[in-house]
């Protein structure tokens, strides 16, 4: 994580840092929906077992 902080200080720093936010983003995104996605098969199984 240091060398995020040392690219602001340079000139295209800002836009960098806040391009790997945007793709740190993304994947958190695309992880609960494919947590969520996990628990409703989850859900439907156990509704099915019965």
């Amino acid at each position: 994580m240091q060398f995020i902080y040392h690219f602001r200080d340079v000139k295209y720093g800002q836009s960098f840092s806040s391009f790997l936010n945007r793709r740190l983003n993304r994947l958190n995104v695309f992880n609960e929906n494919k947590q969520a996605k996990q628990k409703r098969i989850q859900f439907l199984k156990l509704r099915t077992g019965k």
